[in-house]
């Protein structure tokens, strides 16, 4: 069996589940390009935050691509680079979904792993977390996008630790770098999750998307084009009401 990516919604929080226990949530190439089919589709306005985590049977988050498909689809040069960009390709559709994305980490979050933690928005991780991208062991590479995250996040000196040694971090070590934003445990994991979630369903979905855009930096003029856009909506309006009659905004999305 090689696993899939389960896709649920409920009242605009979207649920992805990475499904391989047998492999440990294993992340085989068919997931691959469900990731990136599943967070095209949470691209619409129905959808205000994504919850992304790991199969609760396969006892971890990812360890990372399956390598047990790695003589077959790896075993050439070309093949290898058809791979990677199908990686790349699922990666970077989570990094530019224009929701808030959450990674639920629970267990092991190791090479592709790590690159699909890298590129959520917020990680909520539990003590038995571990974080590592030992890519030189097999004698690979990450995709540069996932090394500037890695180094935004964890810092320059840590990500170089783990880069050129292979070296795994413990959660405590991932929190206090600020690689992980919450470590607690598992059984607080969901409703933490929940609870940030509740948070971001609380705002105005324009502006949330509007600021999750911010930090992906784009251009000033296309910024500057969303911030008019948002100060001219309705919600910007009910916003500036509420805060005068004292009372919480009833945002529409508009």
């Amino acid at each position: 069996m090689t696993g899939t990516v389960w896709v649920s919604r409920e009242a605009g929080v979207a649920r992805v589940v990475l499904d391989h226990p047998a492999r440990r949530n294993a992340v085989s190439l068919a997931m691959w390009d469900e990731l990136a089919r599943a967070f095209s589709s949470l691209a619409d306005s129905d959808t205000r935050v994504v919850l992304l985590r790991g199969a609760p049977g396969g006892n971890a988050f990812s360890p990372g691509a399956d390598l047990t498909e790695f003589p077959e689809l790896r075993g050439t040069t070309d093949k290898a680079l058809a791979y990677k960009a199908r990686t790349h390709a699922a990666l970077e559709t989570i990094h530019a979904c224009p929701v808030p994305v959450l990674a639920l980490i629970d267990g092991p979050c190791i090479g592709g792993g790590l690159e699909i933690a890298l590129a959520a928005d917020i990680r909520l991780a539990t003590p038995r977390s571990t974080f590592g991208l030992p890519v030189i062991r097999l004698s690979n590479s990450a995709d540069l996008a996932d090394i500037r995250r890695l180094v935004q996040l964890a810092g320059a000196s840590l990500a170089a630790e783990m880069l050129l040694t292979a070296a795994s971090v413990p959660a405590e070590r991932a929190y206090a770098c600020g690689l992980v934003n919450w470590l607690g445990p598992a059984e607080d994991l969901e409703r933490v999750a929940q609870e940030t979630a509740e948070r971001v369903l609380a705002a105005a979905p324009r502006a949330v998307r509007l600021a999750k855009q911010g930090l992906h930096a784009p251009s000033e003029a296309a910024y500057e084009a969303g911030v008019r856009e948002v100060l001219s909506g309705a919600d910007f309006a009910e916003a500036t009401l509420a805060v005068l009659e004292k009372r919480t905004p009833r945002f529409t999305g508009g």
